[in-house]
């Protein structure tokens, strides 16, 4: 039983502790005492082969300190029957130990049955027989066979009814986890719901963030191209100015150029025809002179005909 309580990782935590050895007078006879117990596998020995550590007590302060301080340094270890509860969720009689338990009770009421039964057939010898103080004793035989066969039967009762509550506690236990599950389950589905929902709302306000990013930069590249057409535009009106200011004072330069030919061609004309009016003037006054002059030497020849 204590095996199954504590299992086998933790009997080596286990002290096996011997006492009253201040009062043994003969050692020997102690030691034998303590190597009979030790050597018992119904008693201490099983538990020794399974790790425990075979320890005496002196009845003195030091020694109970030592014991003390050789058990603390041990290195902890959980129980077979917590393991199974606490972390397999067993019931106490789905236990190593509770199952041990109850196959003691199933085997305590066996074994009453059967002495109750064997006094009964006793006590009906001794009716037979005539033997009433046998009767009497068998009767109280029995009385107590009962008396220990109620005691196994109600403690079966008992572990069977604690079995049970553990079984409902447990069902209760399902039912809460599942219940606590299936809250957890909706509130993780809503929180889904909800973080998709805000998913969503984020993605359709990237979105239209993204649009007017887009429609921002489409309207500035608009604007400037617009600004890059009408600075060509500017520009080519401006190549234009020039050009026709630089074709118009290249015609104002070249009607300069005219007039000055003209002007000087017409000086050239006018000093042409001065100097042909001169010249003609000139020639006339010659023939008029040299007429004169004929005139004069026809007079003085006195002449006949004066030739006009």
């Amino acid at each position: 039983m204590f095996q199954k309580l504590c299992g086998r990782g933790a009997l080596k935590n286990v002290f096996l502790t011997t006492t009253q050895w201040s009062r043994v007078t003969d050692p020997e006879d102690g030691e034998s005492r303590e190597k009979g117990l030790c050597q018992d596998r119904n008693f201490w020995g099983i538990l020794l082969e399974k790790g425990a550590t075979l320890q005496r007590f002196q009845g003195t302060r030091e020694s109970g300190l030592k014991l003390i301080e050789d058990l603390m340094s041990n290195q902890p270890e959980a129980l077979d029957i917590q393991d199974q509860i606490v972390t397999q969720k067993r019931t106490i009689v789905e236990t190593d130990a509770g199952q041990c338990i109850n196959e003691e009770l199933i085997e305590q009421e066996k074994k009453y049955k059967e002495e109750l039964e064997a006094l009964e057939r006793e006590r009906q010898e001794a009716i037979a027989e005539k033997d009433e103080e046998m009767k009497e004793l068998l009767a109280e035989e029995q009385k107590k066979a009962q008396e220990k066969l109620e005691k196994a039967a109600a403690e079966k009762k008992m572990l069977a009814e604690l079995h049970a509550e553990e079984l409902r506690k447990r069902d209760i236990e399902k039912q809460n986890a599942q219940a606590e599950l299936e809250k957890a389950q909706a509130e993780q589905q809503r929180l889904a719901e909800w973080h998709a929902a805000q998913m969503r709302e984020q993605q359709a306000r990237e979105a239209q963030r993204v649009r007017e990013e887009l429609a921002d930069l489409h309207a500035a590249q608009m604007r400037e191209q617009q600004e890059r057409q009408d600075r060509r535009r500017r520009d080519e009106q401006e190549r234009a100015q020039a050009e026709a200011s630089q074709m118009a004072a290249l015609h104002s330069a070249q009607l300069q150029q005219q007039q000055e030919r003209a002007d000087r061609a017409q000086a050239e004309a006018s000093q042409m025809a001065a100097a042909l009016h001169a010249a003609q003037l000139r020639e006339q006054q010659e023939r008029a002179e040299r007429a004169e002059a004929e005139a004069r030497r026809a007079r003085e020849d006195g002449g006949g005909c004066i030739i006009c």
